[in-house]
């Protein structure tokens, strides 16, 4: 199975192309806005790896949680390849593709506490468990105040150990947290779609966390941005 994948969730963009067991890999710090990096890229590497687009199985893409206008870009230069080709799109959300980065840095590991820099005060926050070769979702992807996160019922009365903070960890307003949980400092990456687009081929009908169909972004949160009246009044109550 053959995949293009981008991932311009954050302020880094990265594409990944695979030709069976080879790869091509582009990766670029603040570039999510630039559809015209990412087409550029996407040809390079097909090129390079010697691909016509027939010979891919699916475009990947991460639909979000994530930045409001990288997520657009990459959705539309995806859904406009799609179109054109006629390959079917696939989406993952970028919490689940922290966690699969995760597993593949420590794969002794199972219970994944995934979260990302949602700005405003907020995080983006996921709980996913590997359980017998895929991937079981615990809590969905969501945003809120950092004080908002909660272990999923079935964790809590586990040792702290167990569960790993995947993500943004470096956050101030995550500090207490981790004090008692291993952590793990990741942006989304391309080669993470990479590994789930592969375990969703193999897996079938059981790979329930996969979006299939057009390229369209994940969005958790409504408000995506405080108008001036907003921000002031939030000032003066600070």
């Amino acid at each position: 199975m053959n995949f293009l994948c981008t991932d311009t969730s954050t302020d880094a963009m990265s594409i990944s192309i695979n030709r069976g067991d080879e790869h091509f890999a582009f990766e670029a710090v603040g570039a999510p806005k630039s559809s015209d990096l990412i087409i550029s890229h996407c040809l390079e590497g097909l090129q390079t790896l010697g691909l016509a687009w027939s010979d891919l199985s699916a475009l990947v893409y991460n639909q979000g949680p994530g930045s409001f206008t990288g997520l657009r870009t990459s959705c539309a230069v995806l859904q406009g390849f799609s179109l054109v080709h006629g390959l079917p799109c696939l989406g993952f959300s970028s919490l689940l593709v922290l966690a699969q980065q995760a597993l593949a840095k420590a794969p002794h590991a199972e219970r994944f506490l995934c979260v990302l820099d949602a700005r405003m005060g907020e995080i983006y926050w996921a709980a996913y468990e590997w359980l017998d070769g895929n991937w079981v979702l615990h809590i969905e992807p969501r945003v809120g105040d950092p004080n908002s996160i909660e272990l999923p019922l079935a964790w809590q009365a586990q040792d702290a150990s167990e569960v790993w903070w995947v993500g943004h960890t470096h956050l101030e307003s995550l500090s207490n947290l981790q004090k008692a949980h291993p952590c793990l400092h990741l942006n989304p990456h391309a080669s993470g779609l990479t590994a789930l687009a592969k375990l969703h081929g193999e897996l079938g009908p059981k790979a329930t966390w996969a979006h299939s169909g057009a390229a369209v972004p994940l969005y958790v949160r409504n408000q995506v941005a405080q108008t001036t009246a907003e921000r002031q009044k939030a000032q003066s109550l600070s």
